[in-house]
């Protein structure tokens, strides 16, 4: 079989798709699966490891037009061009004109349950471009069964069309990158031990304040603790991140590093002395799952893929408010007995979030999509 992929965010910085991507890709490279894997660019394709693999082929486009203009009117000519039987698109939207059988993946409904995050004319894109895909889709992919809740009630998606896909964690991968990771690559980024850790883009949902407020409290008794942000600020008016360190007394006690490479996410996550997940709102989250691979505890709020991973994660605060999360907080820190078991169960409980099983069920949904 033939699939096409819409794959522009393998290129450039590596963000949560990117990420789902690469891990997926990695996965069916392994598999005894005879197709061929066309992955398609706006503009010119990037020079990326998984297309040293012969089975995966990059297509690149003419640079003309924009990313939704492109994937609109281009990507369905490459289609038909490449005799493409499914299209896989990893992110939320498919071409309008294609007649090739598409699947898509919808990771999250965040410009529909959290519309105050969004310009209006970025919340109506995604909004417009999810619900078409979704409803056209010959099967829809979802990160948790709750998204897949909310999709069958917001858009009317059949459930019979939607599958539920867990995303991965590379356990081996990331412990191995924890364990050669040196402290030196701190100093690096502006980082000196002890800190706390918070991993991917500030938004407004992901408790940015409460996070800083946890610090505060936490320096009651360890006054040389830090926070560490390692994401862009997408907040809407990202002047409220300095003002509210001011309003806080926190002034020299974060550290922004905004985007963090990927070769440096092990060393952040090994020689912090925890991190932090606190959203009111995330499609799955897969940051705690690379801080618990790497050796480092997460302090997380509820509704992320972990909820169903691990029901009974011990330090997950129900209610995101301060005293409970800096309860969580301070057990974790200073609980060393607990600590120890938390980390010796996540070993285990991550080995049944892999990419393997990932790639398994999304090569299902593609050939169910392929059939006639």
């Amino acid at each position: 079989m033939k699939v096409g992929v819409t794959a522009g965010e393998l290129g450039g910085e590596a963000t949560g798709v990117g990420t789902y991507l690469e891990g997926l890709f990695s996965a069916v490279a392994e598999m005894d699966l005879d197709w061929t894997w066309h992955l398609h660019f706006r503009a010119q394709c990037p020079q990326i490891p998984i297309l040293e693999d012969p089975r995966f082929i990059g297509v690149s486009g003419s640079g003309r037009f924009g990313g939704v203009m492109w994937e609109q009117l281009e990507l369905p000519i490459q289609l038909a061009q490449h005799s493409a039987d499914v299209l896989f698109a990893p992110a939320y939207s498919l071409p309008y004109w294609s007649t090739t059988p598409g699947v898509v993946t919808i990771h999250d409904l965040s410009f529909e349950c959290l519309p105050h995050e969004f310009q209006w004319r970025e919340r109506w894109r995604r909004r417009l471009l999810a619900r078409r895909a979704s409803r056209t889709a010959r099967r829809v992919i979802v990160v948790s069964s709750l998204i897949g809740d909310q999709l069958h009630h917001s858009y009317g998606v059949d459930r019979s069309r939607i599958r539920v896909v867990p995303q991965g964690v590379d356990r081996v991968s990331w412990e191995q990158a924890a364990g050669s990771a040196d402290e030196r690559e701190l100093a690096a980024l502006g980082i000196d031990r002890p800190y706390l850790l918070f991993v991917g883009s500030l938004l407004e949902r992901r408790c940015v304040r409460l996070m800083l407020e946890t610090l505060v409290d936490l320096r009651r008794d360890r006054p040389e603790l830090k926070l560490v942000f390692a994401g862009a600020n997408r907040l809407r008016q990202p002047q409220k991140l300095q003002r509210w360190i001011g309003e806080l007394g926190l002034s020299g006690s974060v550290v922004k590093i905004g985007y963090a490479p990927q070769d440096s996410l092990a060393a952040l996550y090994r020689f912090a002395d925890l991190s932090l997940y606190l959203s009111h709102y995330e499609g799955f989250g897969i940051p705690p799952m690379e801080s618990l691979a790497c050796g480092t505890p997460a302090v997380v709020g509820p509704g992320l893929g972990l909820d169903q991973l691990w029901p009974d994660y011990p330090y997950r605060a129900v209610n995101l408010c301060i005293e409970e999360v800096a309860e969580v907080a301070r057990r974790a820190l200073v609980d060393t007995e607990e600590r120890g078991r938390v980390l010796a169960d996540a070993w285990e409980i991550l080995g049944q979030a892999t990419w393997t099983k990932v790639a398994q069920r999304t090569v299902a949904a593609l050939e169910e999509a392929g059939q006639p």
